[in-house]
């Protein structure tokens, strides 16, 4: 019975992944992004002195992949690259790339405050969700999800 729970916190959690990231897809569309663009837009605004080896290892993408991102974010002016070294680089979002993850921060906020605004119950279940899958990873010593 316990595993069965356990799967069904992997599939509530994994639908609600889904459903942000269709959700961020959409409004994504509208600036001319995908969503792998935004995952790497996103990880330079938590962090302004990553480097693409960075964005590569936090996202799970490949080098060549975060590599093809940044060349695109740079060539519409969302990001630029600061020479640390001959190799490495500092990236850098610019004031239109801060508005691009503000906005669609904001939109995506707005869209699962309405959503969620009279569906406690669910919030509440995906609060246990989360919360039996982080005990899990820990007492498993995979880490959690926070």
């Amino acid at each position: 019975m316990k595993n069965n729970q356990k799967q069904n916190y992997f599939k509530e959690i994994h639908k609600l992944n889904e459903y942000f990231r269709l959700s961020a897809e959409v409004l994504l569309k509208k600036r001319h992004l995908n969503y792998g663009a935004y995952i790497v837009l996103n990880s330079i605004f938590d962090n302004p002195d990553i480097t693409q080896y960075k964005i590569a290892k936090t996202t799970g993408f490949s080098v060549q992949r975060v590599h093809q991102i940044i060349n695109m974010l740079e060539e519409r002016e969302l990001i630029i690259r600061i020479g640390i070294s001959k190799y490495k680089k500092q990236l850098q979002l610019t004031p239109q790339g801060k508005d691009v993850v503000d906005t669609t921060e904001s939109e995506l906020t707005a869209q699962f405050q309405s959503m969620f605004r009279d569906q406690q119950v669910l919030v509440d279940t995906l609060s246990q969700s989360i919360k039996a899958m982080n005990d899990y990873l820990t007492s498993n010593n995979v880490g959690s999800l926070a």
